[in-house]
């Protein structure tokens, strides 16, 4: 699995902090990486699957980024659709 310094995708720091919170709440969260993945199009629009998994279940060609304390795995499909994508908070 590649380890980038380069991200894939970028977060907002209020982002970052409410994933790391409700992370924080998961029984193993200091193991436990957001993996981001495109699962559809629908409206036009991307559809998106977030889940916390241990990044060791990582598959080999997916790509593992950081920001901050937050470890985040893009799904190999989905990197290049990816690609300067921005991780905000909302209050929807």
């Amino acid at each position: 699995m590649p380890d980038t310094d380069l991200p894939v995708l970028a977060m907002t720091p209020e982002a970052v902090t409410a994933i790391i919170g409700i992370r924080a709440e998961e029984p193993d969260a200091a193991d436990l990486a957001l993996a981001v993945g495109i699962t559809g199009v629908h409206n036009l629009q991307f559809t998106y699957e977030l889940t916390f998994i241990p990044v060791i279940d990582a598959a080999d060609d997916d790509v593992l980024q950081r920001c901050g304390d937050l470890s985040v795995v893009v799904r190999a499909g989905s990197v290049t659709r990816l690609e300067g994508a921005t991780i905000t908070l909302s209050d929807a």
